[in-house]
């Protein structure tokens, strides 16, 4: 499977999970092969902080957060909230936070705040530029990685012990 089909198939995959389309959204994660995983898992996180930083803005407003955790517990019980509101400081620079929250239950965090966030109604156009974002977002994050001078320069004697 080339990038190509692959961005297509997650493209519906998250369609699917943001329409609220179980069977399909099952359907399309059976398809996902298990060596894509690293670049799916990727494309829902890139997705998750595209739909927040557009709910939210460039900085978290607590009060906003406080107010769609009350939501969320409200309208998804099954959800933890606790886990999602740490999920959303994450990219607002509580990265501590991160680890403390396993993988496992990052995707039903992730998937329900976007479904609340963006709604059951959003038009392929309207998608299609959130998966761009989304996608664009993700070039930006990996380019950061890989241009920390960290990842390359040597460490102090005193930092290696």
């Amino acid at each position: 499977m080339n990038y190509t089909e692959r961005s297509r198939l997650f493209r519906e995959h998250a369609t699917a999970m943001l329409r609220g389309d179980r069977a399909e959204s099952q359907r399309m994660e059976r398809l996902i092969y298990p060596d894509h995983y690293g670049a799916h898992q990727l494309f829902i996180q890139t997705l998750f902080i595209a739909c927040i930083i557009d709910h939210f803005g460039e900085t978290l407003d607590r009060a906003e957060l406080d107010r769609f955790i009350a939501r969320l517990r409200s309208e998804r019980p099954g959800v933890s909230p606790l886990k999602t509101e740490a999920l959303v400081r994450v990219f607002y620079g509580e990265t501590h936070l991160y680890t403390d929250i396993p993988q496992v239950d990052h995707w039903p965090c992730m998937w329900t705040a976007a479904q609340m966030i963006l709604g059951p109604n959003r038009s392929d156009a309207e998608l299609s530029e959130l998966y761009e974002h989304a996608e664009a977002t993700g070039r930006e994050m990996l380019s950061g990685v890989f241009a920390a001078g960290g990842l390359f320069g040597f460490r102090d004697d005193e930092e290696a012990q």
